[in-house]
């Protein structure tokens, strides 16, 4: 079979996955974030800061041939489209990559939150792109795929700040392939420059797109009130700012008793009667300047709180994982729901994955260990042989890493969807280093 008969094969393949997945969920499963975005998008509120407005201008753009669907269908473009790609760089007959585009693309957590209108997925879909260009550029030196890749990497960046710092690792290899492929051979300073360039450029346009315009909203106050409100059940003095406090006239121990009644120690939305998600701006730096003290006032209080977040976070403990995946259009007032609500296909679709929720498979420390494993073999062998392949799995493993580690800190709760990214890059190592001989990335 020929390698053109083969690709259009596989094309056929994961265009199927594709439009399957997204006539199975569409419009999308929706949360009430997402239905908070959806009434940006319809205009029925100005858009705000406090989720990604590039994702509220993308799904503006679509809405007039998806409808509310067209977010979905976005992100299945790209998911579908960097799982065919990768499938090709990493195998060479058409069964290999045919099960890569099955078992990567249909792996569980992957699959049911491709389908899922948050941001998270946009990163994880995004930066999937990002990677699949990556590998596609270092065998074909075509330029544009470079430009591709760079935008999925700005895109990715723009709906979610946060995931700056793994971007970092995603650029650089992107440059790496950029310069070492087509007739470039580039000097690693050049490399270095150009990616440090490439960065800041993305970084000041998703902060631009997320700033001009549009409704300013500070997102830190609610982790700010979960940490406060943890730590002054544990030292039993409330530590929240009398100025965030709803009500400022309480007594402390009747404050006390309402915070311990009203914590959950996986999620902040339970505060929201205790103190203000959204204070004054005169009172911001109050809060931040409480909320920074707590590690160095009160360190094993502070500590074992959000270690407990992360342990919990990383699927560690007795308990299932908290909001594994969602399962509906939550009730609104605009008529979304899904359009196959009532299929057996869906039942059986929600009813598979629920199952793998009970396995290994929907165990981010699983998928964290096999990345510090890959991560070290793939350091020694860049510094036994500087090979492409070798930098590819020690960024891909940076950026997973640098992805969940400021979770230890940051997480507003303990949803698995927090972590996609790093699972996605454990997924696409394993593929790497299983790849076909033939497919090896000199």
């Amino acid at each position: 079979m020929s390698e053109t008969h083969n690709r259009a094969m596989l094309v056929i393949l994961a265009t199927a996955l594709a439009v399957a997945t997204s006539y199975l969920f569409f419009p999308g499963l929706m949360s009430f974030d997402s239905i908070f975005q959806y009434r940006q998008v319809i205009g029925d509120l100005p858009v705000r800061n406090y989720h990604p407005p590039v994702m509220v201008y993308a799904w503006q753009l679509g809405h007039h041939l998806f409808g509310p669907g067209s977010m979905l269908v976005f992100h299945q473009m790209m998911y579908w489209c960097a799982i065919a790609v990768i499938a090709v760089c990493v195998r060479e007959s058409l069964w290999g990559r045919s099960l890569v585009v099955v078992i990567l693309g249909l792996l569980p957590p992957l699959w049911i939150h491709s389908a899922t209108v948050w941001n998270d997925v946009g990163v994880m879909c995004a930066f999937l792109l990002a990677v699949a260009c990556t590998l596609l550029l270092k065998r074909t030196g075509a330029r544009w795929v470079f430009i591709v890749g760079l935008l999925a990497l700005c895109y990715g960046l723009a709906a979610k700040r946060t995931a700056l710092l793994a971007a970092i690792p995603l650029f650089y290899i992107l440059c790496d392939a950029y310069f070492n492929s087509g007739g470039r051979r580039g000097h690693w300073s050049n490399t270095a420059m150009l990616a440090s360039m490439l960065l800041l450029s993305g970084l000041l346009a998703g902060l631009m797109m997320s700033s001009i315009g549009v409704e300013k909203y500070t997102k830190w106050p609610t982790i700010a009130v979960w940490d406060l409100t943890a730590v002054s059940i544990a030292e039993q003095k409330v530590l929240i700012p009398t100025n965030i406090l709803f009500d400022k006239d309480e007594p402390e121990a009747a404050t006390l008793a309402r915070m311990e009644a009203a914590f959950d120690p996986e999620v902040n939305g339970t505060l929201g009667d205790i103190g203000n998600f959204f204070p004054e701006p005169e009172h911001l730096r109050e809060e931040f300047n409480a909320w920074l003290a707590l590690p160095l006032d009160y360190p094993v209080s502070y500590f074992k709180h959000r270690a407990r977040v992360f342990a919990r976070l990383l699927g560690l403990g007795p308990n299932k994982v908290r909001m594994a995946f969602e399962d509906r259009i939550i009730a609104n007032d605009f008529g979304l729901q899904l359009l196959n609500k009532d299929s057996k296909a869906l039942g059986t679709a929600f009813e598979w994955v629920a199952l793998s929720t009970h396995t290994l498979i929907y165990r981010p420390w699983f998928y964290l260990v096999i990345l510090v494993v890959t991560l070290i073999l793939a350091s020694y062998r860049l510094w036994r042989n500087n090979t492409f392949c070798s930098r590819f799995l020690v960024c891909m493993g940076f950026s997973g890493l640098l992805y969940v580690s400021p979770l230890f800190i940051v997480a507003p709760a303990t949803d698995f969807r927090y972590t996609l990214w790093m699972v996605a890059c454990s997924a696409i190592m394993l593929c790497v280093i299983l790849r076909s001989p033939a497919n090896k990335p000199h």
